[in-house]
């Protein structure tokens, strides 16, 4: 791989790195507020959403990093 193509990647690495980051944070803030919904409030949809929602940034977390990886093996 030519040096313009590899330095392409890396921006677009640290970019997913970026993402990443913020997607850490959404699901950190989601995850608090998951942990401190009083017990009395915790069979609520909008709770359960919440719960989903962390779920799902786990898994979008997940995916990124998977996504950096690759675009670093594809640098090598």
């Amino acid at each position: 791989m030519n040096q313009e193509r590899r330095k392409r990647l890396e921006i677009l690495k640290d970019k997913v790195e970026e993402i990443t980051q913020e997607l850490q944070e959404i699901h950190d803030e989601e995850e608090e507020y998951v942990d401190n919904t009083p017990e009395n409030l915790q069979g609520t949809n909008r709770y359960e959403l919440a719960v989903d929602a962390v779920d799902s940034l786990e898994d979008a977390i997940s995916n990124m990093e998977d996504v950096a990886d690759y675009i670093a093996q594809a640098m090598t």
